[in-house]
């Protein structure tokens, strides 16, 4: 998981904004996802590097019903 930025706590903190809708509403920080192949992570880093863009690798997609869930906060969003 990323670091929450110090900006999100601050506005978690005065708005009493919950994790769940803290992620939901401003995904607190990660400003956009790319999804590809597992076998291109490596390939990914190297131009993302090379951009000085951050690089996180966050998860997987899997068959199923969609959801997101971030297991390091027990948040699912249906």
């Amino acid at each position: 998981m990323p670091r929450k930025p110090r900006i999100f706590k601050f506005l978690q903190e005065k708005g009493k904004v919950n994790d769940f809708e803290a992620y939901q509403t401003w995904n607190m920080g990660v400003g956009f996802a790319i999804f590809a192949p597992e076998d291109q992570e490596k390939k990914m880093q190297k131009i993302c590097q090379k951009y000085k863009v951050g690089f996180y690798k966050l998860g997987k997609v899997k068959k199923g019903p969609k959801k997101v869930i971030i297991k390091p906060l027990d948040i699912i969003y249906n």
